[in-house]
């Protein structure tokens, strides 16, 4: 069954050289309602509610998990949890990106995740990019064995040269030794 908002109003004609099945006639009517400003929610018992698109991020949006395969036209939630970035500074940055196709980002500081609202092809796009910038970063470490010296006194001469170097990035030293 269907629920149609009473704004929704019009008709379509479809012309296809194809003969579509069921999914590819979903997708499309999906992607017309897209373009018409609309948003298809599906809801418990194979219900599905037409709404404007403004309001759909108040309508009971299904959460989908990752890796589950969704229209890309449909409206979803999906929460990424974060390893090695904080939520708090890469919320903003893609809410630029969520604002463009009417989604929206919301950081849960508690437990470092996003919680990503809108059209399940951008906030899949979304969820990738924040993988991409997640990734924890390749460091070597190199342990080295101290023979002739005080590790108090190695890791004190280690954190004045780590100044040093800053002061001269930051442009504060215009003397050359």
């Amino acid at each position: 069954p269907i629920i149609i908002e009473p704004s929704v109003q019009g008709g379509v004609t479809i012309r296809s050289y194809e003969e579509m099945d069921k999914e590819q006639y979903y997708q499309f009517f999906l992607s017309v309602l897209q373009v018409y400003g609309f948003s298809a929610i599906n809801m418990p018992g194979d219900v599905i509610k037409i709404i404007p698109e403004r309001n759909a991020s108040s309508a009971g949006v299904p959460l989908v998990e990752k890796g589950a395969v969704t229209a890309s036209d449909e409206v979803i939630v999906r929460i990424v949890p974060l390893y090695n970035v904080s939520g708090r500074e890469l919320a903003p940055l893609l809410q630029q990106l969520s604002k463009v196709a009417e989604g929206a980002v919301i950081h849960y500081d508690p437990s470092n995740v996003l919680i990503m609202t809108g059209r399940t092809a951008m906030v899949n796009q979304m969820a990738s990019i924040v993988e991409r910038v997640d990734e924890q970063a390749e460091y070597q470490v190199e342990t080295v064995h101290l023979e002739n010296a005080s590790a108090t006194e190695v890791v004190a001469i280690a954190r004045q040269l780590t100044d040093e170097g800053q002061a001269g990035k930051q442009g504060s030293s215009g003397r050359v030794n």
